[in-house]
């Protein structure tokens, strides 16, 4: 177990060099807790947390959760306030900003989709006693990794075609509604919760972009993370599957959401696209 003095960081800040500003400050040993309105306990400023490491939050996220650490963490006052399950995910120091643009997105993000959940949601900030900066998100009970669901090998075809939807339900909503590319969309770093809300994973990367290339970048490197040998050699998905499923669902709402200016050039690529994988 370990122990932390803790302080509040506001969550309306959203200025990338606002938060930067306050990660950089955060003192070894120190957690800075997000001061949500609805959370009277966070609100109601604790003078010290304590974390217990917990992997039987790992169960099922093996694959996607390589660095990050699962904890219990408690916040105390002169009682103790509240008790979360928590996910810690290192940054080095070098890649600090990233945690801090991680953040910064999933505020936008969420705050964009009003009642939905869409990113993980961020506790806080911890500095470790060695000095490497961590994010601190809510750990959330049946939310599934669609990695870990298209690389089972007992995974069945309609948990595949679930994955794949869930993936293009994920970057429609950064596509149109959000107007930015993910730069990183992998099967990884799609999931969804037991009411079937996507969760995207990693914003580290995502960015505004009028560029048609970044958008059919972010479908091409999904497409390209489903054959990855290096990675699953044992699974494939059908290109039938990706083109009915994944390509499909994309195009067909796509052309409602997409940016007016870029919409025609994204859909002829992916137009092109489904014809080449039905090709092969």
């Amino acid at each position: 177990m370990e122990k932390f003095l803790v302080s509040t960081i506001n969550p309306d800040v959203a200025e990338l060099s606002s938060i930067m500003y306050r990660l950089d400050s955060l003192p070894m040993g120190h957690i800075a807790l997000c001061s949500h309105k609805t959370d009277s306990t966070i609100a109601s400023l604790p003078t010290a947390v304590t974390t217990k490491e917990n992997d039987t939050y790992r169960t099922g996220r093996e694959d996607s959760m390589h660095d990050v650490r699962f904890a219990d963490m408690c916040i105390s006052g002169n009682t103790l306030l509240s008790r979360l399950p928590v996910a810690l995910k290192p940054y080095p120091e070098k890649f600090s900003i990233l945690a801090g643009r991680d953040y910064a997105t999933s505020l936008r993000l969420n705050k964009l989709s009003e009642d939905r959940q869409i990113t993980f949601a961020y506790t806080g900030f911890m500095r470790d006693n060695q000095g490497v900066l961590h994010t601190i998100t809510r750990f959330e009970e049946g939310v599934t990794s669609c990695d870990n669901l298209i690389f089972n090998h007992e995974r069945t075809t309609q948990e595949v075609y679930l994955a794949l939807a869930i993936a293009a339900e994920s970057l429609l909503f950064l596509h149109g509604e959000a107007g930015m590319t993910h730069g990183d969309f992998l099967p990884r770093n799609t999931a969804y919760d037991p009411s079937l809300q996507f969760r995207i994973i990693d914003t580290t990367t995502a960015r505004e972009s009028t560029d048609p290339d970044d958008y059919l970048d972010d479908i091409q490197r999904y497409i390209a993370g489903l054959r990855d040998t290096n990675v699953h050699e044992k699974f494939s998905i059908s290109n039938e599957a990706i083109n009915g499923i994944f390509l499909d669902t994309y195009q067909k709402t796509a052309r409602r959401t997409l940016p007016t200016e870029i919409r025609n050039i994204i859909l002829g690529k992916v137009s092109q696209l489904m014809i080449a994988l039905d090709k092969v």
